[in-house]
């Protein structure tokens, strides 16, 4: 892990230290051109009177810079010269001791350096169905007659899929039940996606959640090796007779999530049993950048925090998440609330009361931050009004807006989920009222 290092929280920038201005800067005139009443050495823009005084300014242009990490964020981050390198779900962190701002406007440039993972070909982080009984292979009679065994996947499993080559492979080690370690490895073939490969059989639909639209983007696999392999155990896998492994958003029947399921066969010294796997995969095709107002730490919280959002964001994948590019206002909440409006169809997973989506506008393609486009936010935050404005490539402009006041003070931050984000600069100032 990568720490963050403190960066001077002190600004001397301009004759301003700390937020006054110093006795020997020239421009301690106390010029006012806006009228707002802070002085021009001071001001962020001093031609706009709904800014005020700058709280903090950096550009990170040296790749030795770095932000800290406090204990009370459990997400690592390793940002060095504001690059935002996480791999698993999101991270939060706060520019600074702030936790006093409450009216600001922040404006970050940032830019994309792609994702974990770059679908259309994918790799996965792969892991267990979670829950009591979860596991990624249960092989029944493997080391006792009528006794079924549960080997679970550690964390340096991955499942990657290349879909122009048409196979798919799982390798990485496993535990069994007793504490025997295996490497495993995995690979199919892909057959196609659609009911029409999925055999004479059909879909394996188990719950209500696999609705005709899910499982129409289901994914069809053909194991054509497959082993477990410890230092005294050799496994052989080879496909369950019934039907093919099927791959996609609730495909494994116990998550809403991205998952694989499969009946398996297995050889083990002569002896032929029977068994399958379920894996929930880590997707990495969802994606959220931008910048936190009124940011509280918050260990009961999903996100470790409680404030308000505004992200550039993308939803390609089926399931919960309605698709598509857009800007997101978003509020993290304090505690569970009823009437929240979820980013979620709610017919399809189950609400999330702890966060409420205020606006979410829809955005243009001419921005990939996957492919490393640029883009800049300016996040109002004043009184009960806030506002999210996006600027992207060929002049795109996107604004979203909304009126609450739930959260009423807090620091401001940085905030990423899965894509790795380079923070070019960021710039936090007093707000008066947001322009019209």
């Amino acid at each position: 892990m990568v720490k963050w290092m403190k960066m001077g929280w002190v600004l001397a920038l301009a004759g301003c230290v700390n937020g006054s201005v110093s006795s020997n800067s020239p421009m301690a005139v106390d010029a006012d051109e806006d009228g707002d009443g802070v002085p021009a050495s001071a001001d962020c823009d001093d031609s706009n009177a709904a800014v005020g005084a700058l709280l903090y300014a950096e550009t990170f242009d040296d790749p030795s810079e770095y932000l800290e990490n406090t204990s009370s964020l459990t997400d690592p981050w390793a940002v060095g010269g504001g690059l935002a390198r996480n791999w698993v779900g999101g991270q939060q962190a706060l520019v600074g001791e702030n936790e006093s701002w409450t009216d600001t406007v922040t404006f970050a440039t940032l830019r994309g350096e792609g994702l974990h993972v770059k679908c259309r070909n994918c790799a996965h982080a792969a892991r267990p169905t979670p829950g009591d009984d979860g596991y990624s292979f249960v092989l029944s009679g493997l080391y006792e007659d009528g006794v079924a065994t549960a080997i679970l996947l550690n964390d340096d499993a991955v499942l990657r899929v290349n879909r122009d080559e048409g196979w798919v492979t799982l390798e990485g080690t496993a535990s069994a039940e007793g504490g025997e370690t295996f490497e495993v490895n995995l690979r199919w073939e892909i057959r196609g996606r659609g009911d029409a490969y999925a055999g004479d059989l059909g879909p394996d639909v188990q719950t209500d959640l696999q609705t005709e639209e899910v499982v129409a983007e289901w994914e069809y696999l053909d194991l054509v090796s497959g082993s477990l392999i410890s230092d005294s155990t050799e496994i052989l896998l080879s496909a369950g007779a019934e039907r093919p492994a099927q791959l996609g958003w609730k495909a494994n029947h116990h998550t809403v999530s991205y998952g694989l399921a499969s009946g398996l066969t297995y050889e083990v010294d002569g002896r032929i049993g029977s068994g399958d796997m379920k894996l929930e995969l880590l997707e990495r095709d969802r994606f959220r950048a931008g910048i936190l107002a009124r940011m509280n730490h918050d260990a009961d919280q999903g996100e470790g925090f409680h404030g308000y959002r505004c992200a550039v964001a993308r939803n390609s994948q089926l399931g919960c998440y309605e698709p598509g590019r857009f800007v997101q206002l978003a509020a993290f909440l304090d505690g569970p609330e009823g009437a929240v409006q979820s980013e979620c169809s709610l017919d399809r997973c189950a609400p999330n009361p702890g966060f409420d989506q205020l606006d979410r506008e829809p955005r243009g393609e001419s921005t990939d931050l996957i492919l490393g486009d640029g883009a800049d936010l300016t996040f109002w935050a004043v009184g009960n009004s806030l506002q999210c404005e996006f600027a992207g490539e060929d002049g795109e402009r996107v604004v979203t807006s909304a009126t609450d006041d739930r959260i009423q003070t807090g620091g401001t931050g940085l905030s990423v989920l899965n894509l790795f984000t380079q923070y070019e600069s960021v710039r936090v100032c007093q707000a008066f009222h947001i322009p019209e």
